[in-house]
Parts: structure tokens; C-alpha cells; sequence
């Protein structure tokens, strides 16, 4: 996933919530984490530099080699190390760009999901009152407040 990825997920991150209050996951959030995945795969991936890669090669050596003899005896070395790129992991967008980025889609989530909420909610009230209504009466009454149920669940 490339560099600028990670930093438009940490942007949303910062803004939608992962649970419900009551500690449910929320699906559509992990969705839209899945989607931007998906969808930004171009670009410079994170690579570690020549020094992080020494530091991790020197640390695990001992171990590595007992793996390489035990389970790899005809390789040379247990991982090729030879591919390093000596690029520095640039920054192609600005971090303003990217916390503009974070903070547009955390908005259009966070608009759809109350959008959903409020339909479901009047969806609900609407059944209630047909319910309500169908509860042995023959004739169905409009409710008194349908105008400021519209005012109540607008945006």
C-alpha cells in the first residue's frame, strides 16, 4: 500500500470512529478502509532504508541462520536483500493535502451514515404509525406532526 494510503487511513482515523458507542464495529467504516485499499494502490510503497534493513539483518542473524540450515540448507542467504531501493519515501502530496483528503472522506461517510440513520429512524416512525392505524380502525389517520417529522429528519 503506498505511503500516501496510510496517511489518508491515520487522516480518517481521526475522525470516524471504529465502534458504536455500545463497542459494535461499525461495518461501513471497515468497508470504506477496504474500498480506499483497493482503490489508491498506486505509488511509492514504505520501504525500510539500507540502515533499518542492517539494523533488522544484524538482530535477527543467529535465529535466521539456524532457519537457513535447518529448513533452507541449499540457499546462500535466508532473504535477498539485494533489492533495497535507495529511494527515500518521498512525500508526493503535502500533509495539508492529505488531512483535506482525510477530512472529505470522513465527512461523506459520516453524512451517508447519519443519512441512513435518519431514513431508518422515519422508516420506523412511519411504520409505527401505520401500525398503529391498521390496529382496528377502518379509517387511517394522517399524523398531526407529518410536516415537522419531514423538519426533524432533514440534514
Amino acid at each position: 500500500m503506498p505511503e500516501y494510503c496510510l496517511r489518508i487511513i491515520n487522516e480518517i482515523n481521526r475522525y470516524v470512529p471504529r465502534r458504536w458507542i455500545d463497542g459494535t464495529i461499525i461495518k461501513s467504516r471497515w468497508e470504506l478502509i477496504i474500498l480506499i485499499e483497493k482503490t489508491l494502490k498506486t505509488g511509492e510503497k514504505i520501504q525500510a532504508n539500507k540502515k533499518q534493513i542492517d539494523h533488522y539483518k544484524s538482530y535477527y542473524e543467529e535465529s535466521n541462520e539456524w532457519v537457513r540450515k535447518k529448513y533452507f540448507p541449499q540457499r546462500k542467504e535466508l532473504f535477498d536483500c539485494k533489492q533495497i531501493s535507495q529511494k527515500s519515501n518521498a512525500q508526493v502530496i503535502s500533509q495539508d493535502q492529505i488531512e483535506e483528503i482525510g477530512r472529505l472522506i470522513a465527512m461523506i461517510w459520516m453524512r451517508k451514515n447519519a443519512r441512513i440513520n435518519q431514513l431508518e429512524a422515519k422508516t420506523n416512525a412511519y411504520k409505527q404509525i401505520i401500525k398503529k392505524n391498521l390496529r382496528g380502525k377502518d379509517k387511517f389517520e394522517t399524523p398531526r406532526y407529518h410536516n415537522k417529522i419531514e423538519n426533524f429528519f432533514d440534514c
